[in-house]
């Protein structure tokens, strides 16, 4: 009896060496759901823009979820200190789309997948106009689903 293993890049296209398929699919580009994809499409708001929301990306068999968050810390710091002594980095936790994409560059892949909800600005305050972006991946969710119940089966069966 004899097999023949088939591989699927990413549009569909058969191979039957995996070099060929992966050296295929590095001359796709980007494809939407990925961290490659949702840090281009960021990238072109502005990387100067504030965020408040959420990015989750699939990594290693992982789901690593980080929180951005943009907010004045006076009402949290008045009791301990005069806020009007402190410097402004000090009065603020802020996140921009630069910096959230020099922390999670190096952490991850281009084509780990990923999805994110953010709120982004100009200015800190969001007392401006300000914009929503998110992109979802039904894949992300599919193998965190499967992920959980292989962890349950597990742990019934005492492993």
């Amino acid at each position: 009896m004899e097999a023949e293993i088939i591989y699927y890049a990413k549009d569909g296209r058969r191979f039957l060496d995996p070099l060929k398929c992966e050296e295929y699919e590095r001359t796709l580009g980007l494809q939407p759901g990925t961290w490659g994809y949702a840090r281009e499409s960021l990238r072109n708001l502005g990387e100067n823009m504030y965020l408040n929301g959420y990015i989750a990306i699939r990594h290693e068999g992982r789901n690593a979820w980080h929180h951005m968050i943009t907010s004045n810390l006076d009402d949290y710091l008045c009791d301990y200190v005069n806020v009007n002594d402190l410097t402004e980095d000090k009065r603020w936790i802020a996140i921009t789309i630069g910096g959230m994409i020099e922390y999670l560059d190096g952490k991850y892949n281009d084509d780990d997948e990923c999805i994110y909800l953010l709120t982004y600005c100009e200015q800190k305050d969001f007392k401006c106009d300000f914009g929503a972006t998110s992109q979802q991946n039904q894949d992300f969710w599919e193998k965190g689903k499967k992920d959980t119940e292989d962890y349950l089966s597990r742990k019934a069966k005492g492993e």
